[in-house]
Parts: C-alpha cells; structure tokens; sequence
C-alpha cells in the first residue's frame, strides 16, 4: 500500500514537471526567440520517454547503483593496467578487485 502511494506521488510529480519544464521553455522561447532553455525541453522529452523506467523503482525497489560502481573500479583498473600484455594477470586482478580497498596512488 505504502508503495503504491509512493507510485502515484512520483507519477503525477514527474508528469508534473515534465509538463511545466516544457511550457516553460516554450514560453521563454516565444518571449524571447531564444533556444537558451532548449536543453531543458530536451531533458524533459527524455524523461517522459523514460518515465516507465524510472517509476519501475517504486515497483521493484532496486537500483544499479552497485553495478555502476563495479563497472567504475574495472575501468580504473584498466586505466592502471594500461600497456600489461597479459591477460591472465589482468582477470586475475579483476577476480581480486572486489577485496581490494580504494588507495591513492602516486
């Protein structure tokens, strides 16, 4: 139930905002004839395609947020292993990475 309300606020908070961003920016459009808040109307075209997405959150309740940083500390990974011809020492480094703790290097 807590969900469910939590759903309909953040729909109709979305939608609402969605809508206000792109009057918003149609109407400096007009007073002015300046494209200066275009990319506030882009931004809110590209929710609105998304919003099914987005709103999945309130249904499932996960986020990619763990993914998004493994995926960080792989790229610094190959960043530092730059140049290494080996492969094997590489997989070996990525199957370590999960224990290893973030350092400064330098």
């Amino acid at each position: 139930m807590f969900l469910l309300s939590a759903l309909l606020k953040a729909r109709k908070f979305l939608a609402t905002w969605i809508t206000d961003a792109i009057e918003a920016a149609q109407d400096y459009e007009a007073r002015t004839q300046s494209k200066a808040l275009h990319p506030l109307r882009r931004l809110a075209v590209s929710l609105a395609s998304h919003m099914k997405g987005i709103l999945n959150y309130f249904d499932h309740c996960i986020t990619n947020g763990k993914i998004e940083g493994i995926n960080n500390k792989v790229k610094t990974l190959k960043r530092q292993t730059y140049g290494f011809r080996d492969m094997v020492y590489f997989r070996l480094r990525l199957y370590h990475l999960h224990a290893q703790k973030s350092r400064l290097v330098g």
